[in-house]
């Protein structure tokens, strides 16, 4: 039989006391926190440019990082990466879509995985669809993998596997 722990009354009210935490940081505690965003803004712009580069090393056209749409709709959603290529289908021409979506916090119990956070998902993968982008979702620890970039190669060239065609 597993032995139940208690909070005791003290440590509840240290957990639901959540005012101190949210009292404006300043001094070198601000310096810090304004520093560590810094590093984490630079660590996503190198991400970004290392993905650009595997793409293209393996002959997938470079991907459009940050890509904002349904701008006329008043909305600003973003995708992660934006592919697109012109191609020929059964002797027309098609413009192939293809948005990668990095799903973070799939394990820490990040937004994507909050009630609230899916819902506004799936509002948002729904209007991909209305504009004809075909999403394509990972995991951070998948960004660099190799089956990856083939099932990225295959999407965007329906015109060599037409199996995949979309």
């Amino acid at each position: 039989m597993k032995k139940k722990i208690g909070i005791t009354k003290a440590a509840n009210k240290v957990f639901s006391d959540t005012s101190e935490k949210r009292k404006k940081v300043t001094g070198p505690q601000a310096a810090w926190k304004k520093e560590q965003a810094e590093i984490k803004r630079a660590k996503e712009v190198r991400q970004r440019i290392a993905f650009q580069e595997f793409c293209e090393k393996y002959g997938i056209p470079k991907p459009v990082p940050e890509f904002q749409f349904a701008k006329k709709q008043g909305r600003k959603w973003r995708i992660d990466y934006y592919f697109e290529r012109e191609c020929i289908v059964d002797g027309y021409p098609k413009v192939v879509k293809i948005a990668l979506e990095v799903e973070g916090g799939v394990y820490t119990g990040g937004r994507h995985v909050t009630p609230e956070g899916f819902l506004k998902d799936m509002e948002k993968y729904n209007a991909l669809a209305e504009y004809g982008i075909t999403l394509y979702r990972i995991t951070p620890g998948q960004l660099f993998q190799f089956d990856v970039v083939t099932k990225l190669k295959k999407l965007l060239h329906p015109d060599q596997y037409p199996e995949f065609k979309v």
